[in-house]
């Protein structure tokens, strides 16, 4: 499974989204209906399934799921 898999996993684990729910990289957080808080958790979620730390700076850009794997991608490749 690759990172971005992995992640939406995560979002609709965390969310309670059904598994049939489809995530492309260009949408946006409010597109998938999730408020700041639930970024936050997902956020968690995704730096303990990965082990890395995402820093609240590198997710001030952050407007995609698309630009969310990207981070996770960079820091998992080190």
């Amino acid at each position: 499974m690759d990172t971005f898999d992995r992640i939406c996993d995560i979002i609709r684990e965390n969310m309670g989204f059904d598994e049939d729910v489809t995530f492309t990289e260009e949408m946006t957080f409010g597109e998938m209906e999730l408020d700041s808080l639930d970024v936050v958790d997902c956020i968690m979620s995704i730096e303990d399934e990965f082990d890395i730390v995402i820093k609240d700076e590198e997710l001030q850009t952050v407007s995609t799921l698309g630009e969310l794997v990207e981070i996770v991608r960079a820091k998992t490749a080190m």
